[in-house]
């Protein structure tokens, strides 16, 4: 059985090596991210079975994006390849500011996954489904394949777990709660920042336990809501826990922390331990990608997480 299942879109990330407008910048770091990778390549380091459903190029850039996943031990049967590109992003640095991201994705190999690239028996092999707002929006195919995956898991008694990352350079913000609200209303348990519950609920104003209860009435039985330096927050019907961040000395690049979050929350919530206990695993996953450059490559493995969260508890006790 495979714990958990991801399907979306993985990119070539071009990563400056000096802080500066793009115009500028005449040297760069080549990695590969995207949401749903980083969450299979944490939740794999993590010690959890992961697998990946995806089209890729059948290009340099696909072959790297395989052969990154097969050597984290994600698994990759249901990868296709395509003869379309690979999509392409780059970060740009600021001395102010978050790292700002331009894409080239339109008309990638992974805006071509259509439902016939979803295998419901395969779906149902899992324990959870990872879900992010982001695939319905790479096409009209994305959209009906993250729908039977939803149906297929529903159908099967598997645990949608959905991460809204609303991504604005692929939907206008009015069209947000149309779009995003009938996720939350088919998932069991959201992981999502405040904002975007915020923007998906058209609520400014509201506490936020206020929003998290309003969560729960649209279905869903878990949700956590992602702070950044404020730590997270998990709210069932029966209870409410808040854990703080875990400290961290310099934040290199902030993209990534959430999927690290995921996969650690994630990684805790499988192996039943306290809701207090997984917000610790998330924040320190979270945390870990904040050092380095690149998404995913400062995620730890579960026996380095494992030392990092007693080193914790003991300097706070």
């Amino acid at each position: 059985m495979v714990d958990v299942i991801t399907f979306g879109e993985a990119m070539a990330v071009f990563v400056p090596t000096a802080p500066g407008p793009l115009r500028h910048v005449r040297q760069f770091e080549k990695h590969v991210a995207g949401a749903e990778f980083n969450l299979a390549i944490g939740a794999s380091r993590l010690g959890l079975e992961a697998g990946w459903i995806s089209r890729v190029g059948r290009d340099e850039f696909g072959e790297e994006i395989v052969r990154v996943l097969r050597g984290e031990g994600v698994d990759t049967r249901h990868v296709l390849f395509s003869n379309r590109p690979t999509g392409v992003y780059f970060k740009e640095y600021s001395a102010l500011g978050e790292p700002r991201v331009s894409y080239y994705r339109a008309g990638s190999a992974a805006s071509e996954l259509g439902p016939d690239d979803i295998d419901p028996g395969y779906i149902a092999s899992a324990k959870a489904l990872h879900v992010t707002g982001i695939t319905p929006l790479l096409s009209e195919s994305c959209r009906q394949a993250t729908r039977k995956a939803m149906d297929a898991a529903h159908q099967a008694g598997v645990t949608v777990v959905l991460d809204p990352n609303i991504r604005y350079k692929l939907i206008a913000p009015d069209n947000v709660p149309a779009v995003f609200r009938p996720l939350l209303e088919d998932s069991d348990l959201v992981l999502a920042g405040e904002g975007e519950l915020r923007a998906i609920l058209q609520d400014e104003i509201s506490p936020l336990e206020r929003l998290e209860e309003a969560v729960l009435d649209l279905g869903p039985r878990l949700v956590v809501v992602k702070r950044g330096a404020e730590g997270a927050v998990a709210r069932t019907a029966e209870e409410r826990v808040e854990e703080g961040p875990y400290p961290v000395e310099r934040v290199v690049d902030p993209i990534g922390a959430g999927d690290g979050f995921d996969a650690g929350f994630l990684a805790g919530w499988l192996r039943k331990w306290e809701l207090r206990q997984c917000l610790r695993l998330g924040n320190l996953v979270g945390a870990s990608a904040t050092g380095v450059h690149g998404d995913h490559e400062g995620y730890p493995s579960w026996e380095d997480a494992l030392a990092m969260l007693e080193r914790h508890q003991d300097a706070c006790r």
